[in-house]
């Protein structure tokens, strides 16, 4: 008996998806080589591996960034899976397990014939017969010429069924070369726009980040294969290209929706302690975008941001000086001025104490902790330090989603959770922080504040 895995899971587009593992190491990850294709935020390059042992699947992750889950007990070591259970991948996409038994043949062997069976044989009374019997001529079994009848047809139809079945292999391998799709089941295009971003697993291993440095996690070393060279094979047989599919909806990097993901994201993982794998939705940049329009077109914001790039020093001293990162205390003052005009660093100064003591409740170990630390602020400003971080561990025991996903501004809004203008004032935080990675990407002339 053999053992038969399906994974089944939703993809991007909302459809229902469902993949057979037919290797002995069936690779999930974001790259185009792997064997299932998950273009999903929070998937690693190669995420995990799924490998056949017998009759069993054994899933082991391989060293990804926001790990591998199966039931919601993250992955150690080896895991071997059951019909019905869930990996979830990278907080990402959950897929259900589908094991099926099926025999080696479709046709179970045909018992013999009574008569031919060689116990039937040996217990069978002896019949006596008339001796005028045993003279007269025995006739030819209707079987044995119904035998010969069907050898002449077998001899005639063998060469035509190979034949046939030549031509119908041909006509599929033609089809299959000629229409560019290969057997790996391709959720979205080999066109990755987090490749240039999230290369890199391992935190940063800098100590002080600074308003014109690079990004912090440049400072990262790739994370080694840990594939034993299985990947590498299936690049090599996809050479490095995979079609889109028919309903893909990656959003076009040169887009202004796919330069608010880029840049978005970017200054998540500068703003984070240690989110170097930090992304955003395109739902959420899209929300991020209508908020950037609202504010580029005013004066004041490329006169904001040239008051930061003339205190960039004096920022990042006072930052560091109080456990935040850079980028985030000018982001919060920018998004504190708006579109007024205003000094910077003196309104850095104003916010920063406050922002510390939230910061030490609450946190900014993520990206979106910070924006949640800004939805705070008015919080800390009234003296109140404590009431997000009591709110947010309630919320992570009376919800099973995961805690990155309830520690995020969009899942507090979507649950009421805070006020309209706390949302506000964390989401403009998050659109000042994409607009100063690259100003004259939407129609600000301003250089970067981040290189």
């Amino acid at each position: 008996m053999m053992s038969e895995l399906r994974l089944k899971f939703v993809d991007q587009d909302g459809i229902d998806r469902s993949v057979a593992v037919e290797t002995d190491e069936f690779v999930l990850g974001r790259q185009p080589g792997s064997d299932l294709v998950l273009p999903f935020p929070g998937v690693s390059r190669e995420h995990a591996m799924i490998e056949r042992s017998g009759p069993d699947f054994i899933i082991r992750d391989l060293g990804s960034s926001f790990g591998t889950k199966v039931n919601g007990i993250p992955v150690v070591g080896l895991k071997t899976l059951h019909n019905g259970d869930e990996i979830d991948v990278g907080d990402s996409v959950i897929l259900e397990v589908d094991i099926a038994t099926a025999a080696a043949f479709t046709q179970e062997p045909r018992p013999a014939a009574p008569e031919a069976s060689a116990a039937t044989v040996s217990t069978a009374p002896m019949e006596s017969t008339p001796a005028a019997s045993s003279s007269a001529p025995v006739p030819a079994p209707a079987t044995a010429a119904a035998g010969g009848s069907n050898m002449i047809w077998l001899a005639v139809l063998a060469p035509l069924t190979a034949v046939f079945l030549l031509a119908f292999i041909g006509g599929g391998l033609y089809l299959w070369n000629t229409s560019g799709q290969t057997n790996r089941d391709i959720v979205s295009n080999s066109d990755d726009r987090f490749a240039d971003d999230l290369d890199n697993d391992s935190p940063s291993n800098s100590k002080d980040d600074y308003i014109g440095g690079t990004s912090s996690s440049s400072s990262s070393s790739p994370r080694p294969n840990t594939n034993s060279g299985s990947s590498s094979s299936s690049s090599s047989t996809n050479s490095g290209t995979t079609p889109p599919p028919v309903n893909s909806t990656v959003t076009p990097p040169d887009s202004e929706l796919g330069k608010v993901e880029r840049n978005a994201a970017l200054f998540m993982r500068k703003a984070a302690r240690n989110d170097p794998r930090a992304f955003i939705t395109s739902e959420h940049a899209g929300r991020v975008q209508a908020k950037i329009r609202e504010m580029a077109g005013s004066p004041a914001v490329a006169a904001n941001l040239e008051s930061a790039r003339k205190n960039s020093s004096s920022l990042s001293s006072l930052a560091n000086a109080n456990g935040l990162k850079p980028q985030f205390l000018v982001a919060a003052a920018l998004g504190k001025l708006g579109t007024s005009r205003g000094d910077v660093l003196q309104t850095a100064q104003g916010m920063v104490e406050v922002l510390a003591k939230l910061n030490a409740q609450v946190g900014a170990e993520r990206g979106d902790d910070a924006a949640v630390l800004i939805a705070a602020y008015q919080q800390g400003v009234a003296g109140d330090f404590l009431k997000m971080r009591n709110m947010l561990q309630k919320l992570a025991t009376d919800f099973p989603e995961s805690s990155r996903e309830i520690r995020s501004i969009w899942f507090l809004e979507q649950k009421q959770k805070i006020t309209k203008a706390e949302f506000d004032n964390a989401l403009r935080f998050l659109a000042f922080g994409t607009l100063m990675q690259n100003p004259k990407d939407f129609g600000v002339n301003s250089e970067p504040l981040s290189d």
